[in-house]
Order: structure tokens, then sequence, then C-alpha cells
């Protein structure tokens, strides 16, 4: 299941990178959903096919990890639904910050 899921993330980065460039100071987010899903639906009908995500230079498990449904292709939703199970799965594996320690008074003394 990892390795799927991995394969997954792999799908996430390759339909954002694809055909287009990266500027240094671009948001992490990257394009919005659609616009990277419309980089890798070559024949723009809505679905990504088997042969479109290796054409982007994915396998097959990647392709069944986007495909929730299993009917053959990845939608749009299917594309965002992973996309924001993939950034939930992110921020839970980031390390939490530190507690902050409790503010203490400011003393002052006389001099």
């Amino acid at each position: 299941m990892t390795n799927v899921l991995s394969h997954a993330g792999l799908l996430a980065l390759a339909l954002l990178a694809a055909g287009s460039a990266v500027a240094t100071d671009a948001p992490v987010t990257g394009p919005a959903p659609s616009a990277a899903f419309g980089k890798v639906d070559g024949n723009h009908n809505g679905t990504i096919s088997l042969e479109e995500l290796i054409a982007a230079g994915m396998d097959d498990l990647a392709f069944r990890a986007m495909d929730i449904n299993g009917d053959g292709g990845i939608s749009s939703e299917e594309y965002a639904q992973r996309r924001a199970t993939e950034k939930e799965e992110a921020k839970q594996s980031l390390p939490s910050a530190p507690e902050r320690p409790p503010e203490r008074p400011i003393l002052k003394l006389d001099k």
C-alpha cells in the first residue's frame, strides 16, 4: 500500500510539473488542480487514461492509486480528492512545532 501511495505522490508531482517551469519563489501548492490535470489530459476529454499517465512519466501503480472508483480513468474529481489526501498526509507527517514555554513575568530590578 505504501508503494502505491508513493506512486500517487509521484503522480501529483508529475501533474504539477508537466509542461511548466517552476520559479524559485513559486508557491508550494503549485498550479490549480484543474490546470495540472489539464496538462496530463492530452485529449482534453476530462479523464486521464492510463496511456496519458504513462506519457506523463508515471506507471500503472500510480494510475490505480488515482483511479479511486476503478472505472479505468482518472476524473478531475478523483485527482482533486487524491491531491487533498496527499496534502493531509504531508501535513500529518510534518513534525509539530515545539510547545512554547509559559510566559514569565518580567522582573524589574531597582538600581
